[in-house]
């Protein structure tokens, strides 16, 4: 497969890279789980024909998504008392030449920050927007507990 503009797939010249993949993975709500998600988004964008840089760019997003949603949770997936055990879910679409990924935490987390917008050195928001390679888009709704991933172009 040849790569077209920022090492995507070029679909002129690889029929067989058109159409849409998505795959859905639930897992603990654990950071030791986090090796499974950066091997499932490494995977697919492999198999679509991103360049090395791009797959490597998407794994380390994916990495500091899950800090990013794991770090308010009390410690690893336990069950709370009065409902079932936290889970991250992640679904990664392929609409080539783009690779989204939303990752979201269910339930969605309570009594989390009101706000995205605090700027502050130490808000765990800036670190993740200065971690996130510059190619990777993103949008945060930490207080819902879902972070969206994409490739910009």
């Amino acid at each position: 497969m040849s790569l077209g503009d920022h090492g995507q797939p070029d679909t002129a010249a690889d029929p067989r890279a058109l159409g849409d993949d998505q795959i859905r993975l639930e897992m603990p709500a654990d950071s030791r789980f986090a090796r499974v998600a950066r091997v499932a988004v490494s995977s697919l964008a492999v198999r679509l024909g991103f360049d090395v840089g791009v797959v490597e760019d998407l794994r380390i997003a994916v990495d500091e998504a899950l800090v990013l949603l794991l770090r308010d949770l009390p410690g690893p997936a336990t069950a709370p008392t009065d409902g079932p055990p936290v889970t991250v879910v992640m679904t990664l679409t392929a609409r080539v030449p783009d690779l989204q990924v939303e990752l979201r935490l269910d339930p969605p987390p309570t009594g989390a920050p009101s706000s995205d917008d605090v700027t502050d050195d130490d808000d765990p928001l800036s670190r993740f927007a200065e971690l996130v390679p510059p190619r990777v888009t993103s949008s945060v709704t930490r207080h819902d507990g879902i972070v969206r991933l994409g490739l910009d172009d």
